[in-house]
């Protein structure tokens, strides 16, 4: 085995097997989601309350309104966070 994080041991502990699977722990090297929650703390938790009060606003709809909710919050997460993260120099 080249690496030690792409083996696993069977079931029954007496084989190791080869799990390429595992290779994708790699890709959480430039992760940087945590810091730029700590350095703008203030306006994640205003957006933390904002996706609760429309989630909610949602399930208050029965559900109807969670069709239109959810997609426009993870949008705008997803803006959010790209403008706040600058994308990792490889």
């Amino acid at each position: 085995m080249m690496r030690a994080h792409t083996g696993s041991f069977s079931p029954r502990r007496d084989r190791m097997a080869y799990c390429p699977f595992s290779d994708a722990i790699g890709s959480w090297r430039g992760y940087r989601g945590g810091r730029a929650v700590g350095a703008n703390l203030p306006a994640m938790a205003v957006w933390g309350a904002a996706i609760v009060v429309v989630i909610a606003a949602g399930f208050a709809l029965l559900f109807v309104g969670l069709v239109v909710a959810a997609p426009v919050i993870g949008h705008a997460t997803w803006h959010a966070y790209r403008a706040l993260v600058e994308p990792a120099a490889d």
